[in-house]
């Protein structure tokens, strides 16, 4: 992940851990725990060094989850790169999610 401390205002990591955790309908933990593998998900970043930076995804697996652990890995994947491509869109579905809590 690219060095984002000039961009720490924008919160731009919470942002993008928002759209990953999300628990709500479409959101990536609804969609593994519809189908039995996960029982929980967290996602955040962490700077280690300057320029140095990770962005986590953990997933609690069901054994079913564990059984199908390379097909979870896939989905996180999948999930970032439709967040990837769907930039705008994204941006107006946490606002109206939020603004419905």
């Amino acid at each position: 992940m690219e060095d984002l401390r000039r961009e720490y205002r924008s919160g731009a990591e919470g942002y993008l851990a928002q759209l990953i955790g999300h628990k709500g309908p479409g959101g990536l933990f609804a969609h593994l725990r519809r189908l039995g593998w996960a029982h929980h998900l967290v996602c955040g970043w962490r700077a280690l060094a300057r320029g140095l930076a990770f962005f986590m995804v953990t997933v609690q697996m069901t054994e079913a989850g564990e059984r199908h652990h390379d097909e979870v890995v896939r989905q996180v994947f999948q999930y970032v790169q439709l967040l990837r491509g769907e930039r705008q869109g994204c941006q107006a579905g946490l606002l109206r999610a939020k603004g419905s809590q």
